[in-house]
């Protein structure tokens, strides 16, 4: 194998020592020592829908109920009343017709065997209304599946159902036999969740003794149930005490730090949704009403077990854009979410938020200047599956691993530009008492741009608690890679100094077999050509012959080919303020600015008013200030004006980041510019100071100090 490996050239690619075989023969993992101890890949490829072996939506029967509605017609109570419908009759398929619709309400799919399908993420467009208010801040999206407001709680799916039997003996991570006390109640086809609440000793090497722990005789079955190591397993086959589950284990179980409990979440109060997704049409966010910060989400998945989505395109988040909570086997393919109306802390501003769930898949997804791009929390959660995910700009950590040790994470061919960085780690006390982020976890083959971020340098931290382990393979040169915080005391906790920065690893190019620092694995680092370069891809197609699963076409004409994702194209121009209207929320300095209306011929036509500033004010004063309250924007290069000037006079551009009302608003680059023509005259600023990764949603028009005593009129200014 090293002689294999070796011969490998650069334009051929290289393998790593963890993984032997080709495409056209399979993958096979082969563990390597070093050390003091063994490394070996896990097995990613049953995260998913169904575990990726048949098309998305494939179960939803082939009744297709279509919706009519005319351009800018609110479609809210027909959505509501075809899933209904469609759930008294079995389920079905919801298809919406191309075209611009609106929404007021959140729409509740509360049955299982619903699919909802538009003609395409370019053809159907939803926009929700500004005042659209959610009930619930988190846990209700516009599209909610699982719940139907203010009504329906699938959260307690393993909490509130009730115990079948227990686990006998220990188990490892990869284990898919288990001997349990009994296995009387237990038959082939039943779901299982084998569930073990913390115990005191790891809450308090891993918390501090911040996070609550239960002795063997309590059983998490309110909020602290989010403190509880769960995973979703059919049977397939029973053997006296000899259970064979259908996906291996991600993480090692043992009844002598607590009871290991076999629960039926089938048999309780809050079941699960199965079979049910969304496909196929965009959702774009109006600017939310009133003086409260934005509240809900784009999509939610709650207590969903086999769900999707699939070609959907995001727009102008409120909090989150998709919200996939208390869930498993739910894949997210093909989905853009672009820009966010809050992004200062607190949970807001985050694209794709997994939240105490399995198995799931985000496939060919991109996320654009967010606060957070992926992010994934708490004990329940395991087997994640991040692959060809594109993060493009950040005004935080980009993607991370957020609260509690999180299970068996991959990051698959992980691209992060314009500042984007990848973040698993310790984070203390941060987000409510974080600490501990990352249990296990697989970053393979990441990319990116030289750009240099605002945490961390935009890199690549990897830093899992102590008994955990991960796996960093084929990082390109483009990204840094750090190893973050030094271990202090006994147990080892660490913990990041505010003043100091995260130690930079050295490039480690060709390495055989690697290099560990301490439960970290490196290889290939600054390193091109991986090979495979989709792990998750590779195994899957070792285990079941089949490439990435893809929404179905067997119903008839459905959605037509629009892949969301790979519209990451600088976004048309945007209007900020164009003859007294636009986009924009405009604000004047009364003492040297105004607005001059125009006369017009034409009756019934509003007056057009152009922006008009006397050039008198000393440096630095603003003159006029727009925010662009529908989303923060890192992807501009200029700003263009059409004006005019009785003279020659110079102006500042200055721009501000986002922040909250109540904070000071941090101010960011500026840029000098002059005019001078008496004609109508459109000019264009560039903005090359920006940073990479740099977001701001407003524009200050400032005087330069020079007093010339110049009038100048303003019509249009725009981003470009």
């Amino acid at each position: 194998m090293l002689a294999a490996t070796a011969a490998c050239t650069a334009a051929e690619g290289w393998q790593s020592q963890l993984l032997t075989g080709s495409d056209r023969h399979g993958w096979t993992p082969h563990a390597v020592d070093l050390g003091g101890r063994s490394w070996s890949l896990p097995d990613f490829s049953y995260a998913g829908y169904r575990q990726g072996t048949v098309a998305l939506g494939n179960a939803v029967a082939c009744r297709v109920m279509r919706l009519d509605g005319e351009d800018g017609e609110d479609i809210s109570a027909a959505l509501t009343a075809g899933i209904r419908e469609l759930a008294r009759n079995g389920g079905g398929i919801l298809r919406l017709p191309a075209g611009q619709f609106r929404l007021s309400r959140s729409i509740g799919i509360d049955a299982s065997n619903i699919a909802i399908e538009g003609a395409g993420s370019q053809r159907t467009h939803l926009t929700v209304a500004a005042r659209y208010q959610p009930r619930d801040p988190w846990d209700e999206g516009v599209f909610s599946f699982g719940r139907n407001a203010p009504d329906g709680w699938r959260q307690g799916w393993w909490s509130q159902a009730p115990e079948v039997t227990r686990l006998a003996e220990a188990v490892e991570a990869g284990d898919e036999i288990i001997r349990v006390t009994s296995g009387r109640s237990l038959r082939p086809g039943q779901w299982v969740a084998l569930t073990q609440a913390l115990w005191p000793a790891a809450s308090r090497r891993w918390s501090g003794g911040d996070w609550p722990a239960f002795d063997p005789d309590q059983r998490p079955t309110g909020h602290d149930r989010l403190f509880t190591l769960v995973y979703l397993r059919m049977v397939t086959d029973v053997d006296g005490d000899r259970i064979q589950l259908d996906a291996p284990l991600p993480w090692p179980m043992d009844p002598a730090n607590n009871p290991i409990r076999l629960v039926a979440p089938d048999q309780g109060q809050a079941r699960m949704l199965e079979d049910v997704g969304l496909s196929g049409l965009s959702v774009s966010f109006e600017a939310a009403d009133g003086p409260e910060r934005p509240r809900g989400s784009a999509v939610v998945f709650e207590g969903v077990r086999n769900g999707w989505l699939h070609d959907v395109s995001i727009h102008n988040i409120r909090r989150t854009g998709v919200r996939i909570t208390h869930s498993a086997r739910v894949t997210v393919r093909n989905t853009l979410i672009r820009g966010m109306q809050d992004g200062g802390g607190g949970g807001w501003g985050y694209g794709f938020d997994v939240f105490a769930a399995q198995d799931i898949l985000l496939h060919e997804t991109v996320t654009e200047w967010l606060r957070h791009g992926v992010t994934l929390s708490r004990l329940p959660t395991s087997n994640v599956v991040v692959s060809g995910h594109r993060s493009i700009g950040s005004t935080m950590d980009g993607d991370d691993s957020h609260h509690s040790p999180v299970q068996q994470v991959l990051f698959d061919r992980h691209e992060g530009v314009r500042g984007a960085g990848l973040r698993m780690a310790y984070r203390g006390d941060k987000s409510n008492g974080a600490h501990e982020t990352l249990a296990s976890g697989v970053v393979w083959n990441a990319r990116g741009d030289d750009s240099p971020g605002r945490w961390y340098g935009h890199g690549v931290v990897v830093d899992p608690l102590d008994v955990g382990w991960a796996l960093v393979v084929g990082v390109a040169p483009q990204r840094r890679v750090f190893q973050d915080g030094r271990p202090l005391g006994r147990p080892p906790m660490r913990r990041v100094p505010e003043t100091k920065d995260p130690l930079r690893l050295p490039a480690l190019p060709g390495r055989n077999p690697g290099q560990a620092s301490g439960n970290v694995y490196y290889e290939g680092i600054g390193r091109p050509g991986l090979q495979p370069q989709s792990l998750y891809t590779a195994q899957l197609q070792t285990r079941t012959g089949r490439q990435a699963a893809r929404y179905r076409d067997d119903c008839g004409q459905g959605a037509a080919p629009s892949p969301a994702v790979e519209r990451t194209e600088p976004p048309p121009r945007t209007r900020l303020y164009d003859n007294g209207s636009g986009s924009a929320v405009v604000r004047l300095n009364n003492a040297h600015a105004g607005v001059q209306e125009q006369p017009t011929d034409q009756p019934n036509t509003p007056r057009a008013a152009w922006i008009r500033i006397e050039d008198r004010a000393d440096a630095w004063t603003p003159l006029v200030t727009l925010r662009h309250p529908r989303h923060a924007s890192g992807r501009v290069d200029s700003v263009r004006l059409l004006l005019r000037t009785s003279r020659p006079a110079r102006f500042r551009l200055q721009l501000a980041e986002p922040s909250l009302p109540h904070e000071t608003r941090m101010v960011g680059k500026t840029a000098t510019f002059d005019v001078a023509a008496k004609q109508w005259t459109s000019v264009s600023v560039p903005l090359p100071s920006l940073d990479h990764g740099a977001v701001f949603d407003t524009l200050v028009l400032k005087a330069s100090g020079q007093k010339t005593g110049a009038i100048v009129e303003i019509r249009r200014i725009e981003l470009e």
